[in-house]
């Protein structure tokens, strides 16, 4: 199975997620900070570079399954082998994939511009990578068919 995903998604809700941290962000005297945690678009290259990293780590976790892989600025496409899981791969994958590569994202965009709550984003990328493997290794992970 071919399962693709593009970057804007993840950036989208990176975007949200980094209005709501600096939302209340004040510096010394006063003065809000809120720019300095808002993603704005010029920052996008750097969350693009996050989120591959993010893909990339997921798929040494995944490799099993995922038999080739392409990247590009966009997303990136994975080959998926499904006919020996147990599981619905397109049913949860996207929400934890998602939230998996956000949590990534955040927690490196988070790490000098608000590091008290990067704690919160690890734990989120933590759970959700573990969860994306479970996703596909509901039982055992599948092994090759003999011929």
């Amino acid at each position: 199975m071919t399962y693709e995903f593009e970057y804007i998604k993840a950036i989208d809700k990176c975007e949200m997620l980094s209005s709501f941290e600096g939302r209340d962000l004040v510096g010394d005297s006063g003065e809000s900070l809120y720019l300095k945690i808002k993603i704005t678009a010029q920052d996008r290259p750097l969350i693009r570079t996050y989120l591959e990293q993010a893909a990339r780590v997921l798929e040494e976790g995944m490799a099993k399954i995922i038999t080739s892989s392409t990247y590009s600025e966009e997303g990136f496409v994975w080959e998926v082998r499904t006919e020996d899981t147990r599981w619905n791969v397109n049913r949860k994958l996207d929400e934890n994939l998602l939230d998996a590569l956000v949590g990534y994202s955040m927690m490196s965009w988070l790490s000098d511009r608000k590091p008290d709550r990067i704690g919160v984003y690890k734990s989120l990328w933590e759970d959700m990578s573990v969860m994306c493997v479970k996703n596909i290794y509901r039982k055992n992970p599948p092994l090759l068919k003999k011929a």
